[in-house]
């Protein structure tokens, strides 16, 4: 994948109290920044549940917490494409026998 870095957007974000400057599509921005609020959400949150020795301890955490989701709807997907292709099969059949059928009454 070619990206013309003449393109990208430079932001700065923050992330654990640390400020990234990064380059994203324009049509990406508001997202990266909801992503930062949601990150600050996370951590506050783990922050007020757990105890926790360092921020990378709270990052571990959602990293975890995020990487779990992300395994668990790839697998869902996965199910939900095997069922679509067998309904797909199925209904591709059906029409071959219909198909069969009418070109044996013509």
């Amino acid at each position: 994948m070619n990206i013309d870095l003449n393109q990208l957007l430079p932001i700065t974000i923050k992330v654990a109290e640390r400020q990234y400057k990064v380059r994203v599509p324009a049509e990406e921005e508001e997202i990266f920044r909801q992503a930062v609020l949601v990150i600050k959400e996370k951590l506050d949150g783990y922050a007020r549940l757990y105890a926790y020795k360092d921020t990378q301890d709270l990052l571990s955490m959602v990293l975890i917490e995020y990487v779990t989701q992300y395994i668990k709807m790839e697998k869902e997907q996965k199910s939900n494409n095997g069922e679509m292709i067998t309904k797909l099969e199925q209904i591709e059949n059906m029409f071959d026998k219909h198909l069969s059928a009418f070109q044996a009454n013509e």
